[in-house]
């Protein structure tokens, strides 16, 4: 090689090296800076906290151009109930959206939650003139002493698959080309940058700072087939233990990451998709386990898939494929795509096992004319990094059934996984389903009242 191919060649390092970073200044400045008008459904609102203690009002930003009234409705045993409606007057609210920290608008109504009690709460904010014309929000309000059980709502997925503004963790609108392109083919082969302490690239900004599409647009669909995973979902479980008059309080994703609720907890249940967690939630996890109080239950699939970071006013997903050897050992299961939105039942392999006590069948969770089976939509199954656990149940799905674990402890405790997005939305109509939660329940609460 001659001293002409040596500088061509180091031209072309030069140039690579300048071009890559050109393309990583570009990429930190429109995903950190960039702002932009969108469109605002009318009407429209996002709350400033999605979780208060009961006592701290719950703060509500809305945009309508028409007079309108906020319904608070709670999630009891036969589904959602209005308990008091609010006059909000019109309020044009900026259509000025930053990428990154979202929108900035002016507090509309302050709802007090002295005399709410704690629960999961559904907020719809809807036109007086026309009560088609409506948007709908979901709160938590936690309890102010400590309760047997503590159900953990998956906020994170909530956001992940909120598109307001252009962008979820599964679409993008907002990105300019042809760095839109670039960031797909890199969140395809899941390879991430990171610059410094606390950027990453190419990171996913999900600002908590707007109204949740995915929710509303869950909410409105009807139909057997509608794909129910985000809070509506959740709240089969809510409604399953009011019709049970059990004791229980709701905690999201943050809550959890920040050690608030799961004080003297018999009992942990993640609810319905638990996919996206940071190392907090995890270390919190391992926690709760370690403290030897709480059973935990994953009434759950796709758990904890993608890693998160929490932010100032968002969650960036850092990666978007974890590994089943940091994951599995403590799940017990790991997911993958086969079996992607089919539907089963599950049938029974352990049938001496506790959880199938009084189930008298060997088969649960089947479909129905109005349900689909609970062993679907997105299924973990078993790794060969998990251990001491034991498989009680599998889905009957042609392919990539869920697998129902179980890891009992001398002293009573437990960690089952259901490892099914779909398991909680057939706690509505299923007696199995349900027989197999009452069993959880009755457990837990008894290996920690037998507890010395």
């Amino acid at each position: 090689m001659d001293a002409s191919e040596i500088f061509a060649w180091l031209m072309l390092l030069v140039v690579s090296v300048l071009v890559l970073s050109i393309a990583q200044y570009l990429m930190l400045y429109v995903r950190r800076r960039w702002a932009r008008s969108v469109r605002l459904p009318n009407p429209t609102g996002y709350l400033v906290q999605i979780s208060v203690e009961q006592g701290i009002p719950l703060q509500l930003a809305c945009h309508t151009t028409e007079p309108a009234i906020v319904h608070i409705e709670r999630c009891g045993a036969d589904g959602y109930i209005r308990l008091e409606s609010h006059k909000v007057a019109p309020t044009r609210q900026s259509s000025r959206y930053d990428h990154w920290k979202g929108l900035d608008w002016t507090l509309t109504i302050s709802i007090p939650t002295t005399n709410l009690e704690h629960g999961f709460y559904r907020l719809v904010l809807q036109w007086e003139s026309d009560p088609v014309k409506c948007w709908s929000s979901w709160a938590v309000v936690r309890a102010t002493k400590p309760q047997p059980i503590v159900v953990l709502a998956s906020t994170n997925t909530w956001n992940a698959y909120n598109s307001f503004g252009g962008l979820s963790n599964y679409l993008d609108r907002a990105t300019p080309w042809p760095l839109r392109g670039l960031l797909v083919i890199l969140k395809l082969l899941n390879i991430q940058f990171r610059l410094g302490d606390r950027h990453w690239l190419p990171i996913v900004p999900l600002p908590t700072q707007r109204p949740n599409i995915a929710l509303h647009e869950e909410y409105l669909a009807t139909g057997r087939d509608v794909d129910r995973h985000l809070a509506m979902a959740e709240s089969a479980l809510i409604s399953f233990l009011e019709r049970e008059k059990v004791a229980y309080d709701i905690i999201t994703d943050h809550d959890f990451a920040r050690a608030a609720g799961t004080a003297d907890a018999k009992l942990l249940l993640l609810n319905t998709h638990a996919e996206y967690w940071s190392y907090e939630m995890l270390a919190r996890l391992n926690e709760v386990q370690s403290q030897g109080v709480a059973s935990i239950a994953v009434l759950s699939g796709n758990n904890a898939y993608r890693r998160v970071q929490f932010l100032d006013s968002a969650i960036t997903v850092v990666d978007q494929l974890v590994s089943d050897v940091s994951i599995a050992p403590q799940f017990g299961s790991f997911y993958d795509a086969l079996g992607y939105h089919t539907n089963a039942g599950y049938r029974v392999v352990a049938p001496d096992h506790w959880v199938f006590h009084g189930l008298g069948a060997a088969y649960f969770g089947r479909d129905s004319t109005e349900h689909k089976g609970a062993s679907g939509n997105e299924t973990d199954k078993l790794s060969p990094c998990a251990n001491n656990f034991r498989t009680i149940a599998i889905g009957e799905n042609s392919e990539g059934p869920a697998y129902m674990v179980c890891s009992d402890k001398p002293d009573g405790r437990f960690f089952l996984n259901v490892s099914s997005v779909a398991f909680t939305w057939r706690l509505n109509d299923d007696p199995g389903t349900q027989s197999v939660v009452r069993n959880i329940v009755s457990r837990a609460l008894a290996a920690a009242d037998n507890r010395p």
